[in-house]
C-alpha cells in the first residue's frame, strides 16, 4: 500500500518506488503497471560444424539475425534486456548433420531480445528460421539451398543465396532480395504487410508473392542475356507492381 505525504502518493512495488503513479528508482512501468526490474541476457553457445547439412532456430519472443563468415563452429548469441518470469531457455544441439538452436523465454514485458546466429558461409542443405514475437533476418553471404522463414508478428527480410525459399508473416512486411542465381523458386506472403521480392541476374525464377493487406512488389534486374520469370503476384487490399 502507498502512503500519503503532504498529498503525495508514495508506494513500492516490486522493488520500484512510485510516487503518484511515476516510478523514480528501480522497476519498469508501461501503461499503469509495474512489471519488475529488466534483466540483462548476454549469452553464447556454439558446436562445431563438421558435417553440418541442416540448420534450425526457434524462439518464442526474441528477434532473430543470421550471418555467415568464416568460421568452424555454429555459434548462437543470445543477448538484450527484458522484464521475465523465468530464466529463458536457451539451448544448441547436433543432432547428426542437424543443427538445433532454441530460445524460450516464456512470459516477457519490455522485451528487446536478439538471438544472432553465425554460420560457416558455405551451402547448406536447409536452414529453418521459426518466430512468433520477433523479426526474422537472414544476412548476405549465408547460403542455403532451402530456406524457411516464418514469424507469427515481425518483419521477415533475406538477403541469403538459396534455391528456394519460403518466407511468411501474418503481421509484418517481408522483403526478399537475391543475386546471381541459376534458378530460384521464390513464396513470400504476409497477411497484414507489404510483400517485396527483388532479384538481379536471376536466370530462372518461380516466384508467388502475395498479401492480404498490403502492397506487392516484384523487381526484376538484369545484364546482357536470357532471364525468365514465371509466377503470381496477389493482394486482397493493396497494389500489385511487377517491374
Amino acid at each position: 500500500m502507498g502512503k500519503f505525504i503532504n498529498g503525495i502518493n508514495f508506494g513500492n512495488f516490486n522493488g520500484a518506488v512510485v510516487i503518484n503513479g511515476r516510478i523514480v528508482s528501480g522497476g519498469w512501468m508501461s501503461g499503469g503497471g509495474v512489471f519488475g526490474t529488466p534483466q540483462k541476457f548476454d549469452e553464447k553457445k556454439n558446436v562445431p560444424e563438421n558435417d553440418v547439412e541442416r540448420i534450425t532456430v526457434k524462439s518464442d519472443s526474441a528477434n532473430i539475425v543470421v550471418t555467415a563468415s568464416n568460421t568452424s563452429i555454429v555459434e548462437a548469441h543470445f543477448s538484450g534486456e527484458a522484464v521475465v518470469d523465468e530464466k529463458p531457455t536457451f539451448n544448441i544441439e547436433k543432432r547428426g548433420c542437424e543443427v538445433i538452436i532454441t530460445l524460450d523465454v516464456g512470459a516477457v514485458a519490455m522485451s528487446n531480445l536478439t538471438l544472432t546466429v553465425n554460420i560457416p558461409t558455405r551451402t547448406f542443405e536447409f536452414l529453418s528460421v521459426t518466430c512468433y514475437n520477433g523479426n526474422v533476418s537472414v544476412k548476405n553471404g549465408v547460403f542455403a539451398k532451402k530456406i524457411r522463414l516464418d514469424t507469427h508478428n515481425g518483419e521477415v527480410d533475406s538477403e541469403g543465396n538459396f534455391c528456394e525459399i519460403l518466407a511468411t508473416t501474418h503481421n509484418g512486411d517481408v522483403d526478399v532480395y537475391i543475386k546471381a542465381k541459376n534458378n530460384v523458386e521464390i513464396e513470400a506472403s504476409s497477411h497484414n504487410g507489404d510483400v517485396s521480392v527483388e532479384m538481379q541476374n536471376v536466370a530462372t525464377s518461380s516466384i508467388y508473392a502475395s498479401s492480404h493487406n498490403g502492397n506487392v512488389r516484384n523487381r526484376f534486374h538484369a545484364g546482357n542475356g536470357v532471364y525468365a520469370a514465371y509466377g503470381r503476384a496477389t493482394s486482397h487490399n493493396g497494389n500489385v507492381t511487377v517491374k
